[in-house]
């Protein structure tokens, strides 16, 4: 159950965020536009499966904390107000992913006891990251190469 919470929460973060950032750009000429409202669109899905998952089972979803979200909001303003490059929009989603990564690459490690439905879940969750981290990285050369 733990894993389909980090899950939940991951994405209801990423959400966040990414909403955030879409308000950011929106008067502002980018081409990052696409692939965050792209981003945005898998993480709904993911929440989604998640959020289906925990109320099946009967739980209670957990929200990601407002002090979070909060700084999350934050950092992007900040970070968009001193870069709004379509370079560094790339480069930040791509350390905000990688964070995430982490995260439930060591949920999976850390939590044996899953049922398979939520291992897969989690497994096609980090997969879906990782993927996205490569587009990223990919846009990242297409822009530096101009």
């Amino acid at each position: 159950m733990e894993i389909l919470e980090h899950i939940y929460q991951d994405s209801d973060m990423s959400v966040s965020t990414l909403d955030r950032l879409l308000e950011d750009l929106e008067d502002k000429k980018s081409s990052s536009k696409d692939t965050v409202k792209h981003l945005k669109d898998g993480y709904e899905r993911y929440q989604k499966k998640a959020e289906n998952l925990l109320k099946e089972r009967g739980e209670e979803l957990k929200e990601g904390s407002i002090m979070g979200k909060m700084m999350s909001k934050k950092g992007v303003d900040q970070k968009i107000k001193k870069d709004a490059t379509n370079e560094a929009i790339v480069d930040m989603l791509i350390k905000g992913i990688t964070m995430g990564v982490k995260d439930i690459d060591h949920a999976l490690k850390k939590d044996k006891d899953m049922e398979k439905e939520d291992i897969k879940l989690a497994i096609d969750f980090l997969q879906f990251q990782k993927d996205n981290i490569e587009s990223l990285e990919k846009l990242k050369d297409d822009l530096k190469a101009g």
